[in-house]
């Protein structure tokens, strides 16, 4: 059987904090899928111009270790102008895998998850968000 030409990167990063995929796990994904595809690179992004170097390159679909990269590098995870991955390779009209920045929002804070599948119609566990200095009341 033929390998497909699509041209895939898996991406992931070495800078402590940001990745959520190893350098081993980003390798075996890379030897996973160049069973079926002739072009697939493991590509570390610990900046920006690593990023813009992807874009450059153009890849037809790339496989997301990790969510942001600091805008600023001396703010590390805390820097509050995030770039976020998914976003800048849709952006820029790259197929990627991953979630965008509300994903994670909601992913991050289960209050706001949580009201949102309720708005939804959709049925949930009830739940309760504890507070400092306020009084237990009933689960939502």
């Amino acid at each position: 059987m033929a390998k497909n030409n699509t041209r895939i990167e898996v991406v992931t990063s070495t800078k402590r904090g940001l990745s959520s995929m190893s350098l081993g796990s980003a390798g075996a994904a890379q030897v996973v899928l160049a069973r079926h595809y002739t072009q697939v690179r493991t590509t570390i992004v610990n900046s920006l111009s690593d990023l813009n170097a992807l874009l450059a390159r153009h890849p037809d679909v790339v496989f997301l270790g990790m969510k942001f990269l600091p805008s600023n590098p001396a703010f590390g995870r805390n820097d509050p102008r995030k770039i976020w991955l998914n976003d800048y390779l849709e952006d820029a009209g790259i197929v990627c895998t991953g979630s965008d920045y509300w994903a994670h929002e909601l992913e991050l804070n289960k209050e706001l998850a949580k009201r949102r599948v309720l708005q939804a119609g959709l049925k949930t566990a009830r739940f309760y968000i504890a507070r400092a200095n306020e009084p237990f009341s009933q689960a939502t």
